[in-house]
This record gives structure tokens, sequence and C-alpha cells, in this order.
């Protein structure tokens, strides 16, 4: 999963489609990722992202191309986001 989402993260992605790519039970990997890691998968895949964008801001890209570079399409939330989570 971790392989997955960092090969991944500017992409759409759900916890169903890395299931699906897996063989696994969404369910299962769910509760076995949360037991593996202490975040969900959405959180896990959330902390990539802004990890990936401020990286992107630190090598000079606006907030908005980095937004788009790590899959966030909403400029204002991804704002949201990346003020509280940084």
């Amino acid at each position: 999963v971790i392989d997955y989402v960092q090969a991944s993260y500017m992409e759409k992605i759900s916890v169903e489609a890395i299931a699906a790519q897996l063989g696994l039970c969404r369910r299962h990997l769910y509760q076995q990722f949360k037991k593996e890691t202490g975040l969900t998968i959405q959180s896990y895949i959330l902390k990539v992202r802004i990890q990936e964008a401020k990286r992107h801001i630190m090598q000079g890209r606006s907030i908005k191309e980095a937004a788009y570079l790590c899959g966030f399409n909403d400029t204002a939330n991804f704002s949201k986001l990346f003020s509280f989570r940084h």
C-alpha cells in the first residue's frame, strides 16, 4: 500500500482501488493498514500528498501548481489542508 501510494499520490486513489489492485477485501485492507501504521489509508494518502506539495513549493513551484501535481483539484481546499497540517 505504501509503495502504491508513493507511486500514485498524484492520481485519484481510493481504498477500493488499492484493495482491488492487491486482491484484498477493502475492509480487511483498511483494518490491517490502520493496525500496522496507526493511520487510515486516507490519512496516509493525505500525508504523502502534503509532504510532496511541500517539496514542490520548496523547489519554487506555485501553490496552485504544487496542489495539482499532488492530486488536489481544489486549491482552496488544498490551502486549508496544507495550513492545518504544515
